[in-house]
């Protein structure tokens, strides 16, 4: 579960109704935070469509073309990668 951050926080936490995001650990720290859990609708593929196309083309046109031999060189890959695809890319 993630540390609270000083000031004011979410007061909705949006997830789909995957299993990390139902268990009975999840619901509690999200309550600890002063936050309440929503959850969509389980399954539906356009709940994440463009996180996933977009993952799935940073490991296909990058990550598993190039061979990082150190985080930080995946790092600054990846930062790189996000540049030239937010600006030359079409959407």
């Amino acid at each position: 579960m993630a540390q609270a951050h000083a000031g004011k926080g979410a007061e909705i936490v949006n997830s789909d109704q995957g299993c990390q995001f139902t268990s009975a650990e999840w619901i509690e720290g999200v309550g600890a935070l002063g936050a309440q859990a929503s959850m969509d609708g389980k399954g539906r593929w356009r709940d994440n469509v463009i996180v996933e196309r977009f993952w799935w083309s940073l490991k296909h046109e990058d990550v598993y073309l190039r061979v990082y031999a150190t985080v930080s060189e995946l790092k600054a890959g990846i930062e790189a990668y996000i540049r030239r695809y937010n600006s030359w890319r079409p959407h």
